[in-house]
């Protein structure tokens, strides 16, 4: 007499097997040296050691002996430490230092990569980018809507990427000024029509404010 309960006797053995096979498969499948608290396989690190090294730091272009201190190279770092492009790396535009040297032997021209997805990583216009950094937007810039120029138009044609705009430095107020603005509760920046602690009060300028 069959039971009435096999078909979930069968339903259980099936589970069982699934549940076996899934732990045989993990068991091949997890290398060894995994940490599962960490999650990752600790032997990586080792051989990401082992690895010849691709990028060295502006250290690696700056501070080296291969070539000698050129007047040209010079007067770019000293723009680049002024300017927005100081906090980039070398190797950034001109390719890893491994790609370059091995060994202290020269295996290829160090890139200079003119094409324009190089500066758009950075300067492409995207939702949520940090509007501190400069976005190529035809529509909001008249310049480049006046020259026809897309994204497609060559940046360095006008653009030098070793001479960009300077780093915007805040101004400090001077002592005479806060003394002048301390009685004023306007917010900084704005007009207040009784010349801000900047100017005397006079007609003309009291007419426009209004």
């Amino acid at each position: 007499m069959v039971s009435p309960r096999s078909h979930i006797y069968r339903l259980v053995l099936v589970l069982l097997l699934v549940l076996v096979g899934f732990l045989g498969v993990k068991r091949l499948a997890t290398p060894q040296g995994w940490d599962y608290e960490a999650w990752f396989r600790r032997d990586a690190l080792p051989q990401l050691q082992q690895q010849p090294a691709l990028f060295g730091g502006n250290a690696s272009c700056v501070d080296s002996s291969c070539h000698e201190p050129s007047p040209s190279h010079e007067a770019k770092r000293s723009m680049l430490r002024q300017a927005v492009h100081d906090g980039l790396a070398c190797e950034g535009c001109h390719g890893p230092v491994g790609a370059h040297v091995q060994d202290g032997r020269k295996l290829a021209e160090a890139r200079v990569d003119r094409d324009n997805d190089l500066c758009l990583r950075c300067h492409r216009a995207m939702l949520g980018r940090a509007q501190k950094v400069a976005q190529f937007d035809r529509s909001n810039n008249k310049m480049h809507e006046m020259m026809a120029q897309d994204q497609t138009t060559r940046c360095g044609n006008c653009h030098d990427p070793h001479a960009p705009a300077p780093k915007k430095v805040a101004a400090q107020p001077t002592p005479q000024a806060e003394q002048a603005g301390a009685g004023s509760t306007a917010p900084q920046g704005e007009l207040t029509g009784e010349g801000g602690g900047c100017h005397e009060p006079v007609d003309s300028h009291h007419a426009r404010t209004e």
